[in-house]
């Protein structure tokens, strides 16, 4: 990945795996075995290093698993069924996070039985955001799918151009878009 920063000349800062010490320009940002970075800054026509700063804190465990069962089966799942996770001010509508949990289970198999739905397929989602947006979101995780979210303000060539650009298959979106995703589907 490639970054440009802005300083009194811009910076190309690149991030790179663990092992490699190339550096590009000045900068060198190298993503350690956990999720903190050591910075070390390189003279641009030599790989000596100058200094190397190092998260204070301490590695973070990163679990082996999906985000659904991370959030909904890890030993720390920290509410119970009934705890209010999202609220709806306008709308007085919660999901609780037995709800949430139940409800985006039951999306995920919604896509899977009728629209032969495998892992990596990519679901589009055209809406403004809404208290279901997670439910969808975490719904196609479950099924294995790919979110695709798309601006609700896009024209319709753009919404086109998104939908071939990411593939999807299909697409969730609110009745108010319904006639701007037809026409992009074309």
């Amino acid at each position: 990945m490639q970054f440009l920063a802005r300083s009194l000349s811009i910076l190309r800062l690149t991030v790179e795996r663990k092992g490699s010490l190339s550096c590009t320009q000045s900068w060198l940002i190298k993503a350690t075995a956990n999720p903190t970075l050591s910075v070390h800054i390189c003279d641009p026509g030599s790989f000596a290093l100058r200094h190397t700063y190092q998260s204070p804190f301490p590695d973070v465990d990163i679990p082996q698993t999906d985000i659904y069962l991370f959030l909904f089966k890890h030993k720390s799942a920290q509410f119970l069924d009934t705890h209010d996770i999202f609220r709806d001010a306008d709308l007085e509508k919660r999901y609780s996070f037995g709800e949430v949990r139940q409800k985006s289970l039951d999306f995920g198999k919604g896509l899977k039985a009728p629209f032969d739905w495998h892992k990596g397929d990519v679901l589009c989602v055209v809406s403004q955001n809404t208290i279901n947006i997670p439910l969808v979101t975490l719904g196609t995780l479950w099924a294995g799918g790919i979110i695709s979210p798309a601006n609700p303000g896009y024209t319709t060539s753009g919404l086109a151009h998104q939908l071939a650009d990411s593939k999807a298959l299909l697409v969730s979106t609110q009745l108010s878009q319904l006639e701007s995703v037809r026409k992009a589907s074309v």
